[in-house]
């Protein structure tokens, strides 16, 4: 009888011991969130550094990407009255190529919300913009 109980014991707790505590999808849309609000809050440069590519992006295009990023809260704070949150909804992960898309909701000053959805790429090992 003891000998089944560790056939049955034994398995399940192997698995738990590998699952991970938290999902990729979930990480991946953390990070989408904290970019975000990184983005809302000003930091410009954190949010296009936040992109996988950024290291190899010419300086005239970082700079591009810092004012196109500027431009855009800009609208959204004369547009609906700013940000006042970005909440996460979920995140999908897809292992074949170590991708994710990161659900946000964007909560305006002016009380609309707007769902978005985030690309997301595994690389450098943490999660990036795609």
């Amino acid at each position: 009888m003891r000998r089944l109980l560790y056939l049955f014991a034994l398995p399940l707790l192997l698995f738990a011991a590998c699952s991970p505590s938290k999902d990729e999808g979930a990480k991946a849309a953390e990070a989408a969130q904290e970019y975000y609000q990184k983005l809302f809050e000003g930091d410009y440069r954190s949010f296009v550094e936040a992109h996988h590519n950024h290291r190899f992006m010419p300086e005239a295009y970082r700079k591009q990407m810092v004012d196109n990023a500027k431009m855009f809260v800009f609208k959204m704070r004369s547009e609906k009255e700013g940000i006042d949150s970005v909440l996460v909804t979920k995140g999908i992960f897809h292992d074949t190529d170590s991708t994710a898309e990161a659900f946000l909701i964007l909560k305006f000053g002016n009380r609309e919300r707007e769902q978005i959805v985030v690309p997301m790429i595994f690389a450098d090992h943490k999660w990036l913009l795609r």
